[in-house]
This record gives C-alpha cells, structure tokens and sequence, in this order.
C-alpha cells in the first residue's frame, strides 16, 4: 500500500474530485489489471486511449484515476488531472518504488545491431567483477530477456513502460 498524497508529491496536477487521503494497493496502466483500491494512469495511445474506459476502470474499482481528459466517474473516486498520463506514470511508478533509479548505477547500449551480444558480454565482465567484490549481480533488461535478481523472464518489448522498468530496478536494488 502506497499513500495517495506520496505518490503524487512531485507531480505538477489539479484535483479535480475526491481526496488525496488514503492509500492505494497498486498502480496500473492496463485496464485488464486494475485491482480494488488502485491508481490507474489513463493513456492516450496511438490505436487506443484508455480514457475512453474509465468508467469500467472505477467499475472494477479503481480508486484513483490519473487523467489528461475529461471523465465520468462516481463521485467517491479520485480523479488527478496531468497533461500527460505516459509522463505521470513515469514519475509515479519512480514515487511507486521509492526512486529505485537513483540507487543504481545504468548504462544504456544503443545501436542498430549487436546491442544484446554487447550486453551479455558486458554483463559477464560486470558480473565477475562485482563477485569479486561481494556486491550484488548486475541487472539486464533486453530485447530478448530481462533478469533482475528476482526476475528472469523473456523479453517481448524493445522498450518497457516505466512501470515495468521502475519495478525492475527495484528488483535489482533490493
């Protein structure tokens, strides 16, 4: 559980209704995860835009909603105001696992080709010396797969969204 008015303390925002009292047990993008009592960040998509669905959101009972339009909701659910929800869920899944970014140490390969070969041969060095040294394993999130020290599973995106990120950073961190 995560307090309301933490999450949302370096966000700039309008409260449009409800309250930042309370806590909420997730934070959610994807309408197929919202759980009772989560923060769900409505976004505006190339294909789709989740405000179109907020309603059903709070009908599956979302108690916040993070917004960038106009909504219809029940009056007992908060709805937070940003100009852009992709952004707001950025800083609010870093405030979800208490900035785990900053307690890292990252490094970004780009390229057109070999960046998971240079990546695993990175990660190999990186992993002896850190051994060595009695420091946890490096992290990697790839193309291909990503393993965090507690996740290890294969990779269907070139690019996470910041929830998935921010969790694995949490994952390498703790």
């Amino acid at each position: 559980m995560k307090k309301i008015s933490l999450l949302v303390e370096k966000l700039d925002y309008e409260l449009l209704q409800g309250c930042l009292e309370g806590e909420i047990s997730e934070l959610v993008y994807d309408t197929r995860k919202v759980t009772k009592d989560a923060m769900f960040v409505c976004i505006v998509g190339t294909a789709f835009d989740s405000h179109t669905k907020a309603a059903e959101v709070a009908a599956a009972g979302a108690k916040v909603l993070i917004v960038s339009k106009e909504v219809e909701v029940p009056a007992d659910v908060t709805v937070i105001k940003v100009e852009n929800g992709r952004l707001a869920l950025a800083e609010l899944s870093a405030a979800r696992f208490d900035y785990p970014a900053e307690k890292l140490v990252t490094i970004g390969i780009t390229g057109t080709k070999g960046k998971s070969t240079t990546t695993y041969f990175l990660r190999q060095i990186l992993d002896e010396y850190l051994k060595a040294n009695k420091k946890p394993l490096s992290a990697v999130l790839s193309g291909i797969d990503n393993y965090d020290g507690v996740i290890n599973e294969e990779s269907h995106l070139t690019t996470p969204e910041s929830l998935e990120l921010h969790r694995h950073y949490n994952n390498a961190v703790n």
